[in-house]
């Protein structure tokens, strides 16, 4: 509950600051931006995915050759927005994971091994 409640209140704050700055001025600060900035700012959250993606793809084994590095790359992503947008937070991500590596051959169990010996491996 406290936990929901904490999302409904960054939510809120997140609408006031959009209402209080005005969605035109933040529109206008970000066109000015340009592409090459926008990349810029962007590039290392890419990196980080994708060295976490690499990572997770030697956790994979033998069903490594399975997966290409960009399906990887996306069900990695997948799962985090569902860690990142649902009050489930790991409890939802982690086993889409390895839920959508199962149409690739990788047995479930596979699958889950994996994702808690990439996610161990990262924090660590």
């Amino acid at each position: 509950m406290l936990r929901l409640a904490l999302l409904f209140l960054g939510f809120l704050t997140l609408v006031g600051l959009i209402w209080h700055i005005g969605p035109s001025r933040i529109l206008a600060a970000a066109a000015g931006f340009g592409p090459l900035a926008l990349l810029l700012i962007l590039l290392p959250s890419l990196l980080m995915y994708a060295l976490e993606a690499l990572g997770w793809r030697i956790t994979l084994g033998r069903h490594a050759a399975s997966v290409t590095f960009w399906r990887l790359f996306a069900i990695r992503t997948a799962g985090e927005l569902v860690n990142m947008t649902t009050p489930t937070a790991y409890a939802g991500g982690e086993p889409l994971k390895a839920y959508l590596l199962k149409p690739h051959g990788v047995p479930i169990v596979d699958g889950l091994s994996s994702v808690v010996t990439a996610k161990t491996t990262m924090t660590i």
